[in-house]
């Protein structure tokens, strides 16, 4: 129970109806106040002289009561309780009205004795929580006015017995006070009410796109809003639909082009198993099968041979030692070539710095290796197309170049890796074909270079050799 007070404390339907709540008092507050305070200002700034118009209003009443129209008088508007009086040069009353025993006719000292000597002028009294205006005049034609009647209170406009005594201050806060709790109380249950027909709809709207968001979220892609008002609620959900439908589309789209990534994946690499094994059937063909096949027919003839000459069967039997020599040399070319494993046990730099050793005491060519490594991880992806590149291009160098030196560098920045590849040999017109037919050469080591994301260049003159530089990202991107 204290959890969904809690919760729903912080809801916008709470907030919303204490701020309709705020807004009714506070408005209430300002209203009281300012009238309370407005009204007290002004009959508190009343001096006893501002009563004199009531005192001359009973002098005309007497004077012209048939000819004063309905109206006119101050009386007419404003009645102050109390009494007044008209008073002949000779003390007699010659005008009387309010609450007095006085009447028309009646001797002065008979009826308010208490004014005989009055002298004339105007005062506030106070008496039994209750004050008074007092005022004494003298007509031009002898006559005496005599008025005493209440001073003007709130109570004669609003019906509310509020007295304008030097307490005015504290008794306008407390009736403001009063008037808005009063209103606060009132004003509750129509909050409520307002909140309830016009904002709770509008809240169950927006917690529906907020649900709905977390589901879509959640992996449900068929969550939707279904709001089709043209409000700016309903603009929001539909805004929320068309976004639903895009991206469902785009994960669609990504599954099918995913799908097919892997499928052409899988032939690319079944593409580069079948070109390895080519190369490698090339090359048993090429240096071993013929050397063998040599060492065969020279062995076969080498009994005969030395029947017929023993100096020429020797000569024959060194030549098949150099033979059978040169072999093994291939044959420990194409062993190290299917070293990949090396690579990954012990790292790229300790495999290029064994790979270029035995490649330089097999094939007896100069060969300098510079590596400017960080020892950070590479993936396995860049250091096996390192190792492929290096193998074709030293093969390259051996079977084209007729080098008598070569250079290999590898330098890793922040975002890349550069293989500089560099010899001294005969290099070849850049015009020639790079794709000769029963030979991969350039091709394959451009191809291993862009489907990481890198490029390979080549820099070749007849008179100056070739350079081979390959520029590969650290994180390289699948490039299909």
């Amino acid at each position: 129970m204290r959890r969904r007070l809690h919760r729903w404390l912080q809801s916008m339907l709470s907030r919303l109806v204490v701020s309709h709540i705020l807004v009714v008092l506070l408005t209430s507050i300002m209203i009281s106040l300012a009238s309370f305070l407005l009204v007290g200002i002004v009959f508190q700034s009343f001096a006893p002289k501002d009563y004199r118009q009531w005192a001359l209003d009973t002098y005309l009443k007497w004077q012209f009561d048939d000819a004063i129209a309905e109206g006119t008088l101050s009386e007419d508007i404003i009645e102050l309780p109390g009494f007044a009086l008209v008073i002949g040069a000779n003390k007699t009353i010659l005008h009387a009205e309010g609450d007095t025993p006085c009447v028309a006719g009646m001797r002065l000292s008979d009826c308010a004795i208490e004014y005989l000597h009055s002298q004339p002028g105007e005062r506030f009294i106070e008496e039994q929580n209750r004050r008074y205006v007092e005022v004494v005049m003298r007509t031009a034609s002898g006559e005496t006015i005599i008025m005493r009647r209440e001073t003007l209170a709130i109570s004669d406009f609003v019906g509310m017995d509020i007295p304008l005594t030097a307490d005015i201050t504290s008794n306008v806060l407390v009736y403001t006070l009063i008037t808005s709790a009063i209103t606060a109380v009132f004003s509750a249950p129509v909050a409520l009410l307002l909140v309830w027909l016009t904002v709770r709809p509008l809240v169950r709207r927006i917690t529906r796109i907020a649900t709905t968001s977390q589901e879509f979220a959640g992996g449900d892609l068929q969550a939707r809003v279904q709001d089709k008002r043209s409000d700016e609620v309903g603009q929001l959900a539909q805004h929320f639909d068309s976004m639903a439908d895009a991206l469902q589309q785009n994960v669609h789209m990504l599954r099918d082009l995913a799908q097919r990534n892997a499928t052409l994946t899988q032939q690319a690499e079944q593409l580069a198993i079948q070109a390895e094994r080519a190369r490698l059937s090339r090359d048993l063909h090429d240096a071993i099968a013929q050397r063998l096949f040599s060492l065969t027919v020279s062995t076969a003839t080498l009994p005969s041979l030395i029947e017929e000459n023993q100096q020429r069967g020797v000569q024959q039997a060194q030549s098949i030692a150099a033979l059978a020599e040169q072999t093994l040399l291939d044959l420990r070319t194409l062993l190290v070539e299917l070293r990949p494993a090396s690579v990954s046990q012990n790292g790229l730099g300790d495999w290029l710095n064994h790979f270029c050793e035995d490649w330089k005491q097999t094939h007896r060519i100069g060969l300098e290796l510079s590596l400017m490594l960080s020892g950070e991880y590479l993936s396995a992806n860049v250091e096996s197309a390192i190792y492929y590149i290096v193998q074709e291009a030293l093969s390259n160098v051996v079977r084209h170049a007729q080098a008598s030196h070569v250079s290999v560098s590898l330098v890793e920045g922040r975002q890349q890796i550069i293989l500089s590849i560099t010899d001294d040999g005969i290099g070849f017109p850049m015009n020639t074909p790079a794709i000769i037919p029963g030979k991969f050469g350039l091709m394959g080591m451009r191809e291993r270079a862009a489907a990481l994301g890198g490029t390979l260049a080549i820099e070749s003159d007849t008179a100056e050799g070739c350079t081979i530089r390959v520029t590969l990202p650290l994180r390289p991107v699948e490039v299909i």
